[in-house]
């Protein structure tokens, strides 16, 4: 997997929220660590979501990719299984059950989180998160799945065998040696 440009930004978008008076000299910006995590508003039927289980998840060595696309996230779950591919990032299998992808109703439940997107960077996001997620070479494909919210969101799902691979109980953990994710939502 490949990281996309980093940008300066806070989850309040692009802008990163700060606003200089007119005529006021721009300091330079402060690296910063990713903000705490806030919970999602009321689900809206017409809000753009990605659900992340591993690198992107808030607080995790990719989160400051999606970072400036974001304008909330809370935790979520996704019935699936999900695996450690020994490469420092986790491959998703979604469960198919009777009905669609993700909702057959008994199977392993993957703890991420939900993400809401930006309205105006819906683009930008999913083309720079496609890239990162290697879609273009079929690593992995985007789906629309439900969640255990009842949200539907845009999800990374691993497109190759998983022979050999273990098995992850639940959240992912990181590669050795990673920073653990920021804690959840109280």
């Amino acid at each position: 997997m490949t990281t996309g440009p980093q940008r300066d930004c806070d989850a309040s978008g692009p802008s990163g929220g700060r606003v200089v008076p007119s005529g006021a000299a721009s300091a330079a910006p402060e690296p910063r660590s990713a903000p705490e995590p806030r919970p999602a508003p009321e689900p809206r039927p017409d809000a753009e979501a990605v659900f992340v289980y591993g690198t992107l998840r808030p607080g995790a060595e990719a989160w400051p990719l999606l970072a400036p696309y974001a304008t909330a996230w809370a935790d979520d779950t996704l019935e699936g299984e999900l695996y450690d591919t020994g490469l420092g990032y986790p491959a998703l299998v979604v469960s198919t059950g009777d009905g669609p992808a993700g909702t057959g109703g008994d199977g392993p439940l993957i703890d991420g989180a939900i993400v809401e997107l930006a309205g105006h960077l819906i683009a930008q996001a999913l083309t720079a998160l496609d890239r990162y997620e290697d879609v273009p070479e079929g690593l992995y494909v985007r789906r629309r799945l439900p969640l255990g919210s009842g949200r539907r969101a845009w999800v990374y799902v691993w497109n190759r065998p998983v022979d050999g691979m273990a098995r992850v109980r639940g959240r992912w953990s990181g590669p050795p040696g990673a920073p653990a994710p920021l804690p959840p939502n109280p």
